[in-house]
């Protein structure tokens, strides 16, 4: 059995989704917006047991941080996001046009609150704060994860992890091992794990990316043996795990479509902030990607950002576009869901995604945990 990577074969045909989309003076009206973001780079927060780099010593601010590369990404989306809705929000920071959230992770929380730096980044000194401070502090939300599964997606579910154990164990996954043998033992052989798993291969394919982003004398010169292809799909075929069929995607994303469906609901009837930014991972990003049909099996970006957009026509009908910002270019690929092709009603949006959104309570039912989890 073979899995064909899907490519976005819009990625070099589209150089912009026209950033002047979202200004005025269209026909149709912008009403709401949400944008789901990976937090930026950051430090490794796990490694092969032969690393000599996962240490504390090389990594200041703490495993697994934000690094300063990662805050000035995040920065420069922000601005980004400033420039192409620079006509529907206000410069001023206002709780009744802005929603934020994020997991309950450090790299996350610091890479909400330096977008949003850059999103209402001060040139006007009638928008300082006081006393010429040029910032001004904004509310990010957030819940601890094992409570959280909307976002992180991390809450237990016992039906989960019922359904994942029998994917993960089934004859596909298994058989990877055989087809990609060479890069298996290869890993095995020089990180010291022994046995090694669709798993670690993601761990490793993480830690060569973070240093060969951010200081690439740290990769071992047994990195230039990998088969670059080969190793980013089978990190990405670890991250699509979750979501691999539509029982395990209404477990792993169906709170998260419920609340998005129902904050854009809410914009529609004139009760929710207009525009909800959300900082979360490249699981999230992967999981959402794959119960859209449109996950490439290929890990996102540090900074990669999927983009809901609702517009009103003048018929008075709401539609959605959904688009994945890949990397720090100016370049969107339009995402499709299920057929529903650009500018679709959002009445069939949600009707397409029905069975696998489910609320947080049912949602409780269905995972059937036991009291004491």
């Amino acid at each position: 059995m073979k899995h064909t990577i899907k490519v976005f074969v819009f990625l070099n045909l589209i150089t912009s989704m026209s950033l002047k989309r979202a200004s005025l003076g269209e026909n149709d009206k912008l009403v709401a917006v949400s944008v789901l973001y990976r937090h930026g780079a950051r430090g490794p927060s796990s490694s092969y047991p032969n690393d000599p780099y996962l240490d504390v010593t090389y990594w200041p601010n703490g495993l697994g941080q934000l690094v300063d590369e990662g805050k000035l990404g995040q920065f420069n989306l922000g601005r980004w996001l400033r420039n192409r809705y620079s006509s529907f929000l206000s410069e001023k920071y206002n709780a009744s046009e802005l929603l934020v959230r994020s997991t309950d992770v450090d790299r996350t929380l610091m890479s909400a609150g330096s977008n949003l730096a850059g999103l209402y980044f001060i040139n006007n000194p009638s928008h300082e704060w006081k006393n010429g401070l040029p910032w001004d502090p904004i509310p990010i939300h957030t819940v601890p994860e094992y409570i959280d599964e909307v976002i992180s997606m991390y809450r237990y579910c016992k039906k989960f992890e019922q359904l994942y154990t029998e994917a993960i164990n089934s004859d596909f996954y298994k058989q990877l091992s055989v087809a990609y043998k060479n890069l298996f033992d290869l890993v095995s052989d020089k990180t010291g794990w022994g046995s090694v798993d669709l798993s670690q291969l993601l761990h490793i394919y993480i830690t060569f990316h973070i240093y060969g982003t951010l200081n690439p004398s740290y990769l071992p010169d047994w990195a230039n043996e990998i088969n670059g292809t080969e190793l980013a799909y089978l990190a990405g075929l670890s991250l699509a795990r979750a979501t691999v069929t539509k029982d395990l995607q209404r477990l792993q994303v169906g709170p998260f479509n419920n609340y998005l469906n129902s904050h854009f609901d809410g914009v529609i009837e004139g009760i929710s902030a207009k525009f909800l930014m959300i900082s979360g991972h490249d699981g999230t990003i992967a999981s959402i990607l794959n119960a859209y049909g449109a996950y490439g099996y290929f890990p996102s970006e540090f900074c990669s950002t999927l983009i809901w957009e609702i517009r009103k026509n003048q018929a008075g009908n709401h539609y959605v576009n959904i688009f994945y910002k890949r990397d720090d270019s100016d370049n969107l690929v339009p995402i499709v869901v299920d057929q529903c092709s650009f500018d679709c009603e959002y009445v069939r949006f949600k009707s397409i995604l029905q069975p696998i959104t489910v609320d947080s309570a049912q949602w409780l039912k269905e995972c059937g945990n036991d009291d004491s989890d």
